[in-house]
């Protein structure tokens, strides 16, 4: 049951969103939600709404091969398909990990069979850099990694990874094709600034006429597909170019530590200067937390430090984020958009669980009074935003509660997933699960993105699922579209390299001269397949000075991290070691990809450290 409770934090929010609409009063109720009582589910309901989840998903991968098939998405209304993100049949590759995760490994298997035979990505179309990287990179680089793991099964022959060699000179299996595809996007991040152009064709390039203007999300938010194809292959240039655009936005940031939504890549400046924590900005800060987690280094935990307690200080009213001028910190927009869902799981993942959970019960509570999340809810009004009325399908909130339930063990956010999976369920038409037009009446859209399958679908069952057979929580890191990428990804590649040699990670936490646990026989299998034998990736010169300067509390900041937002605790990040670590966010000894002395050297790097 979901109560609506207003705490002093919620009236005191009411009253700056008032005054920034003048005499204007907020209507009543705010949105606090307080989880009053959570009914505690056995075993066997929980495998029912895991089981209810898959049942979802099947039905939307079904009508989506059968009425859509190889085009891109799926229109479920007209029982067709539409070519709308680049003609390569992406809602296949988009979705293969899901197929892996819930053991369906029949028809995972074709799908990986399929596309090395028929996939290319030599056509002349014009795609989003960012789209094509976190939905089609990203999913052939975690089928690659799920289909190489022999110890899952998922395939009936061993992954040989010669399949897709075009001339003998190339990398096999789906990593021919994950190799393929950025480089025919990394002409976008030839310029001055290093931020890349949003859109590029995969046959001539960027456009001559393409705009100059670009999102932070879509800029900053390259590094963990970028990254781990250069940990694959060997071949820097790919996670340098993302770190490069990455790095670029954030020396742009305001005196504040805040960055705007969208920038001039050519000039720098700031065309769209509303600075917050979803739409046009929300994966930045996933991205650089997620990075420093599975690529190492101190710069990206520093970035997220202080755009994180920047956030806090400045864009949270009561358990709602807003938007604020990056400059003056003006509120600009008092709204709550669908994408904000992702940050009280981000919240759980750093340890902040009191902050998390707040901004959770006020999520939900939204969600149950609408029945879906709009793309747009504003605070002051207390109603759906004019022109963003829809709900696309989106997994944000879904992400949050899985998060939740796995940081806190409450049945809470069980009871709430149910109350998701209900919603779903009552979008499911002959053809497929349509999105909302307008949530208020229910309006259905032609239109079955993607991410359906590939996040909302995935994090339901995640949620559900007691047995992690295949996902085994700890090991692994979701990116922004929920691809599953293995957090000893570089410990596996690096074995394999030195031949049983030296332990341990490049790029981050502490070398490895013989440390670490011994792999089993199975992950040794697992990790001759990932890869071909790599050179190390040659490290950046702030890299190679920190390394030198490894145990020098006054070495200088790889990143600028000064700005001027007060300090707050990191809680999670630099405490000591704690239910965080056996909960398995940040991984074990064995399994994660940076330790504790790594993420106390990052915060004392930044200037602004706790």
């Amino acid at each position: 049951a979901v109560a609506f409770a207003p705490d002093a934090a919620d009236r005191r929010a009411a009253q700056l969103l008032a005054q920034f609409h003048g005499a204007r009063a907020m209507r009543l109720p705010i949105l606090a939600a307080v989880l009053t009582t959570a009914s505690a589910l056995s075993r066997s309901e929980r495998r029912g709404l895991r089981d209810e989840a898959a049942a979802l998903f099947t039905h939307g991968f079904d009508s989506y091969m059968e009425h859509a098939f190889p085009a891109d998405t799926l229109k479920p209304l007209s029982c067709a398909g539409a070519d709308d993100w680049g003609s390569m049949s992406l809602t296949l590759l988009d979705t293969m990990d899901t197929l892996a995760l819930m053991g369906n490994a029949t028809e995972f298997e074709r799908a990986v069979d399929w596309c090395l035979e028929h996939c290319s990505f030599d056509t002349d179309q014009t795609v989003s850099v960012f789209e094509t990287n976190i939905r089609a990179l990203g999913g052939l680089l975690s089928a690659h990694v799920l289909a190489a793991d022999a110890s899952l099964g998922l395939l009936s022959r061993p992954y040989d990874l010669l399949d897709g060699y075009v001339d003998g000179d190339g990398f096999g299996g789906l990593l021919a094709l994950a190799v393929d595809l950025p480089d025919r996007l990394l002409p976008a991040f030839d310029t001055l600034s290093g931020i890349p152009f949003g859109s590029i064709n995969l046959v001539s390039g960027v456009d001559p006429s393409e705009t100059p203007l670009t999102c932070t999300a879509a800029a900053g938010s390259l590094l963990l597909e970028f990254g781990a194809l250069s940990r694959l292959t060997g071949e820097p240039k790919y996670e340098e170019a993302a770190r490069k655009a990455a790095l670029a936005l954030w020396q742009r940031r305001s005196s504040r530590d805040l960055l705007g939504a969208h920038v001039n890549l050519r000039t720098g400046a700031w065309t769209q200067a509303d600075a917050g924590v979803g739409r046009g900005i929300d994966s930045f800060y996933e991205y650089m937390l997620k990075a420093h987690m599975l690529l190492g280094g101190d710069e990206y935990l520093a970035v997220f430090h202080d755009a994180y307690h920047a956030a806090l200080k400045q864009l949270k009213h009561g358990s709602w984020y807003v938007d604020v001028h990056m400059s003056t910190g003006q509120v600009t927009w008092p709204l709550f958009n669908s994408l904000q869902g992702f940050w009280p799981g981000l919240q759980m993942m750093i340890g902040e669980f009191e902050l998390g959970i707040d901004t959770l019960r006020a999520h939900h509570a939204l969600w149950k009074r609408l029945g879906f999340h709009p793309e747009g809810f504003n605070l002051a009004s207390m109603g759906i935003q004019p022109g963003q009325k829809g709900y696309p399908l989106r997994p944000e909130h879904v992400e949050s509660l899985f998060y939740a339930h796995r940081a806190t063990k409450q049945d809470a956010w069980l009871d709430a997933g149910k109350d998701v999976l209900r919603a779903l369920q009552s979008l499911r038409v002959p053809c497929g699960v349509a999105a909302l037009s307008d949530v208020s009446n229910r309006t259905m859209e032609d239109n079955m993105e993607s991410f359906f399958l590939s996040e909302t679908t995935k994090y339901l069952w995640l949620l559900f699922d007691d047995d992690d057979a295949v996902y085994r929580h700890g090991e692994y890191l979701f990116t922004t579209e929920a691809h599953p990428l293995p957090l000893d990804l570089l410990r596996r590649i690096e074995r394999r390299r030195a031949h049983g040699g030296a332990d341990g990670y490049r790029g981050g936490g502490e070398a490895a001269a013989g440390g670490g646990a011994e792999l089993s026989e199975e992950e040794a299998e697992a990790a001759a397949q990932l890869g071909p034998d790599i050179e190390p990736i040659a490290a950046s010169p702030a890299a190679e000075e920190e390394a030198e300067e490894a145990d020098d509390d006054d070495a200088a900041p790889p990143v600028d991290a000064g700005g001027g937002a007060a300090p707050a605790r990191l809680a999670g990040v630099c405490s000591v070691k704690s239910v965080k670590h056996s909960i398995g966010f940040f991984g074990s000894d064995r399994f994660g990809a940076n330790t504790q002395r790594d993420a106390e050297r990052a915060l004392r790097s930044s200037e602004l450290g706790a």
